[in-house]
């Protein structure tokens, strides 16, 4: 998700990086040093007009998309996830 907020912030977007640590989001905004790029939660990287999720099914991306749910209904999420197990070995789903 990182390399893909850089990417688009150079191609001119403005990029939220939702994290549920905005301070740990902030530390890698700040290490991208780009304008365009600022630090937020969850909640306010669903606001967006464009939602990337950037996180594995495994590691909670339902659950922590479930309480932003009424909020993307508005939105074109771009699905990016690997639905990957803890090894990297299979998929979890078939």
């Amino acid at each position: 998700g990182v390399r893909l907020a850089a990417m688009l912030a150079d191609a001119g977007h403005h990029v939220v990086l939702g994290s549920r640590d905005v301070g740990r989001g902030e530390r890698i905004r700040a290490g991208l040093r780009r304008d365009t790029i600022e630090a937020g939660d969850y909640f306010a990287a669903a606001e967006c007009e464009f939602v990337i999720p950037a996180m594995f099914i495994r590691d909670g991306m339902f659950s922590t998309l479930e309480p932003l749910r009424e909020t993307l209904n508005d939105r074109i999420v771009i699905d990016i996830s690997n639905p990957f197990n803890g090894d990297y070995s299979d998929f979890i789903l078939p």
